[in-house]
């Protein structure tokens, strides 16, 4: 005589049949774990970064000599310790932390977060991040990681801030690791009437940048006396990093530096 099944091994039979439903529907919607974000090629679920080979061997990683303020790839053969741009421009923040150049691989990548809007896009990048601060020492004097801010018309039509997003992962990795570490998102904002800076020149986005950046009256004692790690997807002419920087020294922070994913050429 067949033995009856109990009620709740019926019910963890079918949870579990459930469990591996679910699991099976995740990987079809979250392709990201199956495709380099660089290529789009099918890759395994363990490739770091979410990158396949050619991506992770090709892309424009920012190595050997670089630029002393703005991080920019220098050639080797270089003399100087800064890059043409930051010897022909003031800048306010101390010191850059970009992960690569930004060419066409790059361009792809940050295109499919933002007008792609896939926002997975931002947690693989906030890896890379992370890793080369970590790699640069950055984070041993830094107590503070706060995100650019975006401009308002575009985190609405986009749904949300890369910046924020990214700097969010960056910070959730170095906690595990580095105590007293703050994160911040309210302190600066940027002016709702500001101009779009897409399409401008360096010089152009450096006059429409000033005062669009806003600081927080009832959270800017936050960074008196403070070091802060600003985190943006791609740092471009340096203007929108430099208002920041110039607004949170304005308050009392004694050092800025950034890092993001890329840097103009």
């Amino acid at each position: 005589m067949r033995s009856r099944i109990s009620q709740p091994e019926r019910l963890r039979a079918l949870g579990e049949k459930l469990n591996r439903y679910i699991n099976k529907l995740l990987d079809i919607i979250f392709v990201s774990n199956i495709y380099c974000i660089g290529c789009g090629a099918i890759i395994d679920k363990s490739r770091k970064y979410s990158l396949c080979n050619d991506c992770m061997e090709n892309m424009a990683w920012t190595s050997g000599k670089v630029c002393e303020q703005c991080g920019r790839t220098l050639g080797e053969s270089r003399m100087e310790k800064r890059c043409y741009f930051c010897r022909t421009t003031s800048h306010s923040y101390d010191r850059g932390y970009p992960c690569t150049s930004y060419h066409e691989r790059e361009k792809k990548i940050i295109s499919d977060l933002k007008a792609g809007k896939q926002a997975y896009i931002a947690e693989y990048l906030a890896e890379i991040i992370f890793d080369k601060l970590i790699s640069c020492n950055a984070l041993n004097d830094t107590e503070i990681l706060m995100p650019v801010p975006a401009n308002a018309k575009n985190e609405k039509q986009r749904g949300f801030n890369q910046s924020e997003l990214i700097t969010r992962k960056v910070f959730e990795k170095c906690v595990e690791n580095i105590r007293g570490l703050q994160y911040y998102n309210d302190v600066l904002h940027r002016d709702k009437k500001g101009v779009q800076m897409k399409g401008q020149s360096s010089e152009e986005r450096r006059i429409n940048i000033k005062g669009q950046i806003l600081l927080s009256e009832t959270r800017a004692h936050l960074v008196r006396g403070k070091t802060v790690l600003l985190i943006d997807d791609v740092y471009t002419t340096g203007a929108t990093v430099d208002e920041c920087a110039k607004v949170l020294k304005s308050a009392g922070a004694t050092k800025v530096c950034f890092a993001g994913f890329a840097i103009g050429n």
